[in-house]
């Protein structure tokens, strides 16, 4: 049984069989297509060897992008959990296949010692060994020495004030349990799912919201808020749906959004008591906001 399944375009054959020798060399049992003359059990076959394989490497171009094959394939793996997708060129994916996170092969020349060979490795070693699990750098609620605090914010927005802040926070609740950023998305997991996995295991969440917070908008000139795949966006929809508390904290002189200029699905947000964090009085503001945060975080001391 292979370990991997390489899915691609017939155009490509040629970078596929370089990829599938340096990933033999590296130590994996990989199958893949070598493009033999179609027979009428072809497909039966590598509906076959794609079920046993433990990782679906697709690899994505131009030409894969317009393979019947490969698409199918690319959703046979996303539902069973082991689809690991790479670029081997630039392109634009469909909105099924973009939320999950992709190597960059597209400047790999063939090196079994390049890093992308290294990070291909460990990619696949993820996915063959923890399948849905994903590596996380969050305590559950169970195991964290207390409550847990998630600060979501947007860089080109507030992250001087969401830094600062969390500096305090930590001060307060110890670093283990105050969280500034969900990174590290393991390659072939879909983003927004593991989001709300994080997510779920925090307590309260605190939206930090500046003058751009709401407008800004992606390189196509669309506003990010508008993209469901926003990861600001699913981070706040995370801890609405799972009824976690939000406590919005405008800074900057920002007022709060209105309902109106919100998606459907974080609308709630407009209805959250928040605090202003102003600067002439940022101390006393924070010490309000921690005082307020002492029920959920220290919450035998509230009741004493």
């Amino acid at each position: 049984m292979a370990d991997i399944f390489v899915s691609y375009a017939t155009q490509d054959r040629g970078f596929a069989e370089d990829l599938v020798h340096a990933l033999i060399r590296s130590g994996w049992a990989v199958w893949f297509d070598r493009g033999t003359p179609r027979r009428s059990n072809a497909g039966d076959e590598l509906r076959e060897e794609l079920g046993r394989a433990d990782c679906v490497l697709v690899l994505w171009s131009r030409r894969s992008l317009q393979s019947m094959w490969v698409l199918s394939q690319a959703r046979q793996a996303m539902q069973s959990h082991k689809y690991l997708p790479a670029f081997i060129e630039a392109v634009t994916l469909p909105d099924e296949f973009a939320r999950f996170q992709a190597l960059d092969m597209s400047k790999w020349r063939g090196s079994d010692n390049a890093p992308e060979i290294r990070d291909l490795s460990e990619a696949v070693r993820h996915v063959v060994t923890s399948r849905t699990k994903a590596d996380s750098k969050l305590p559950s609620r169970a195991t964290a020495q207390g409550p847990v605090l998630f600060l979501c914010y947007r860089r080109e927005d507030t992250q001087d004030a969401a830094g600062r802040l969390h500096d305090r926070l930590v001060d307060a609740y110890g670093a283990e349990r105050v969280f500034i950023d969900i990174d590290s998305v393991p390659l072939g997991i879909d983003f927004v799912e593991h989001v709300a996995e994080q997510i779920g295991k925090c307590n309260v969440v605190i939206v930090m919201i500046g003058k751009k917070w709401h407008a800004i908008k992606d390189k196509k000139r669309r506003r990010r808020l508008d993209n469901e795949d926003d990861l600001v966006r699913a981070e706040i929809r995370a801890a609405l749906q799972q009824k976690i508390p939000v406590i919005p904290v405008t800074v900057q002189n920002a007022t709060m959004p209105h309902a109106e200029d919100l998606p459907d699905d974080i609308r709630l947000l407009a209805r959250r008591n928040g605090i202003q964090l102003d600067a002439a009085r940022w101390r006393t503001d924070v010490e309000r906001l921690i005082k307020e945060l002492d029920r959920v975080m220290k919450p035998s001391s509230s009741n004493s």
